[in-house]
């Protein structure tokens, strides 16, 4: 056998096994895994958005019957 050949033959397996992961972006197990964690991240963000809204609206809603109740004794 050859060495060069088996050379050249463990230097093919080691690019397509370890360096061509990092050549190339069409890694499509690693493109999952990280379209999984941004749709995560994005459900979390949305949540957290929807629980200030709701937070917020409360709070306008105390302000207006605070301010009516203000309005109410400045009138007696």
């Amino acid at each position: 056998m050859n060495p060069f050949l088996a050379l050249t033959g463990l230097y093919n397996l080691l690019f397509e096994e370890k360096i061509q992961l990092y050549l190339t972006f069409l890694y499509v197990p690693q493109l999952e895994r990280q379209g999984a964690d941004l749709q995560t991240k994005i459900k979390e963000l949305q949540q957290i958005n929807q629980s200030l809204r709701e937070n917020d609206k409360v709070k306008e809603d105390a302000l207006a019957h605070l301010s009516d109740q203000l309005l109410d004794l400045r009138i007696q």
